[in-house]
């Protein structure tokens, strides 16, 4: 691993930034605060960007800071390694400017929401607290205008991140929980594993509070979490104060407020605090969120679940059998195992996408109603025609939403305006 004044010593001559969205862009910012100039290279060519980075643009460089979109098998970072350039992630990269505290946050689930609770609780403990990372705005954003030594980073780490730091240094790590999530990327579970247990390598101190299925599977792949780790059942509720008219009495939020509560504690905060900001705060879009409710049938959007782990604690939110719509893009993992899981809490499966073939040959033999549609309007249709008073349509997908939308919140936002069409409809048939 290269030092601090290794890297510093790149900025003399002018950055290679490899994306040109959010990240790249705050990049860019961080490297003009500190009088250094910047490339821009994205294949969209976005911006006046390159769309292309040959041997010759090797050469005018020493130093690349890559968006998290790029895999570290991409042809770009490996043309420029094999010219002796040093790349760093941008996460990576903005750390060794930052002056204030770092706490990662990690997992397969929950850790935006447990980043948004917590920024927000510091605050309301009178400290200046940002989130930042995979929530939306990148750690080099900060850093022209709000760097201080007393500020706190929450910073949202995705594996995309993880995988390749070398210089990111925690204070403190939360690691929410485990299950197979992006193996297209990482090729297998361990691979998964081992990037975000790249953390746990770069933690500074004792404060690591991991839940239950973190601990099992580092014991299952062979890792060792640190002696001093805190470890939490994700299914203890005893001891997390007074939180029963907060959205966190419910799992899965249960699992986050647990995480947190840990986390305010070994830091001495008063939990009277936490429990008020617990009290005041609300899930972010696109997250178990109710949409609307007539006729005694209650609609959910959880556009955000994008793997299995989330849907299934989605579904298991309710207590009861749910009209579930779900199916997208596949980024790995056996849909089998996934399949047999959801099943218990089906009264139907409405599926999309490009897996809905794949799960209906699964689920078409258990006696509950199975069928694939075209669009999400027609599943959303289908299970409002045959959802009784009282009953739960749950669009959880379980899977990535490249196939037929853009991101998550695009898709999410397709159906709440399905459901809004859908109620409108009804109510000019009732009229």
């Amino acid at each position: 691993m290269l030092d601090t004044q290794e890297i510093l010593k790149t900025l003399n001559r002018p950055v290679a930034v490899f994306g040109s969205g959010v990240s790249g862009r705050s990049v860019g910012r961080l490297l003009n605060h500190l009088g250094v100039s910047a490339e821009y290279f994205d294949q969209l060519g976005s911006m006046g960007a390159s769309r292309s980075f040959e041997d010759f643009h090797a050469t005018r460089h020493e130093l690349v800071i890559y968006s998290p979109g790029f895999s570290q098998g991409h042809p770009w970072l490996q043309k420029a390694r094999q010219h002796g350039l040093i790349c760093l992630g941008e996460m990576d990269f903005a750390s060794i400017f930052w002056k204030g505290r770092i706490v990662a946050i990690t997992g397969t689930n929950g850790k935006t929401s447990l980043t948004k609770f917590l920024t927000e609780a510091l605050r309301l403990n009178g400290q200046d607290a940002f989130a930042v990372g995979n929530i939306g705005m990148p750690l080099s954003q900060l850093i022209p205008d709000l760097n201080s030594d007393k500020a706190i980073a929450l910073c949202e780490v995705s594996s995309f991140q993880s995988e390749s730091m070398n210089h990111f240094v925690p204070d403190t790590l939360l690691w929410t929980n485990m299950s197979a999530d992006h193996l297209d990327r990482h090729d297998s579970m361990e691979g998964y594993f081992k990037a975000k247990y790249r953390l746990v390598e770069r933690l500074c101190s004792p404060r690591l509070i991991v839940g239950s299925s973190v601990s099992e599977t580092s014991e299952k792949l062979g890792y060792s979490l640190p002696n001093h780790t805190i470890i939490l059942d994700e299914k203890d509720s005893s001891n997390l104060g007074n939180i029963e008219d907060t959205l966190f009495s419910k799992w899965p939020q249960r699992e986050n407020y647990n995480l947190a509560r840990n986390f305010w504690e070994i830091s001495g905060f008063n939990t009277n605090v936490l429990e008020q900001a617990a009290r005041r705060f609300s899930l972010p879009r696109h997250r178990l969120q109710r949409v609307a409710e007539w006729n005694g049938i209650s609609f959910w959007n959880d556009s955000k679940a994008t793997n299995f782990g989330a849907t299934l604690a989605a579904l298991k939110r309710f207590g009861h059998k749910v009209h579930w719509i779900g199916g997208g893009h596949s980024k790995g993992g056996e849909i089998g195992p996934f399949a047999n899981e959801i099943l218990p809490y089906l009264e139907g499966a409405y599926l999309i996408g490009e897996t809905s073939t794949s799960l209906q040959n699964l689920l078409s033999d258990s006696g509950t109603f199975v069928e694939s549609y075209a669009g999400l309007q027609n599943a959303l249709l289908a299970a409002y025609m045959r959802a009784d008073s009282p009953s739960v349509i749950l669009f959880s997908p379980g899977f990535s939403s490249f196939d037929q939308f853009s991101n998550y919140e695009d898709r999410g936002n397709k159906f709440i305006n399905a459901v809004t069409e859908l109620r409108q409809q009804n109510s000019l048939l009732s009229a």
